[in-house]
């Protein structure tokens, strides 16, 4: 009896460090942001995950007049589907929260950052378009791509 015991307590602790690999492995993808920065201010971009929520998730600062591509991490995106930014400009009091967007596989974010010299962002836009085909994944090279197409 006392083997019979011995013998279930350590297949039941076997089975209870066993790891599923195809569980362990399985990363989901992060979205990639398009983001052109229109004005003179570095502009710090965070994700808000939740309505309910001040939490903000920072995905990165974009400098002046400049562009770039920043990764979302599939965690930030409301219900698994859509991505909502807060904006900042630095040395500004000036904030911005977009529009709620939705996203998904062949779907890319892109964000055009705007602003008056007080930092006030209200003129930026935050839109979805399709992912394009060419090698760059730059909202303004898929622009320029399908106006090369016509």
């Amino acid at each position: 009896m006392n083997v019979r015991a011995t013998t279930l307590l350590l297949l039941a602790a076997a089975l209870a460090c066993h790891r599923n690999r195809a569980t362990m492995d399985y990363e989901p993808l992060a979205v990639t942001l398009d983001v052109r920065n229109h004005s003179p201010f570095d502009v710090n971009v965070f994700a808000l995950p939740s309505p309910a929520s001040q939490t903000r998730i920072r995905l990165g600062n974009v400098i002046a007049f400049a562009s770039a591509e920043l990764r979302v991490p599939t965690a930030v995106l409301r219900q698994g589907s859509s991505l909502v930014l807060y904006l900042h400009a630095v040395g500004s009091g000036s904030s911005w929260i977009s529009p709620e967007v939705s996203v998904s596989a062949g779907v890319r974010p892109c964000l055009d950052v705007h602003s008056d010299l007080s930092g006030n962002l209200r003129m930026s836009v935050f839109y979805s378009r399709i992912a394009p085909d060419t090698g760059s994944g730059h909202c303004t090279a898929a622009l320029k791509a399908s106006a090369a197409r016509r």
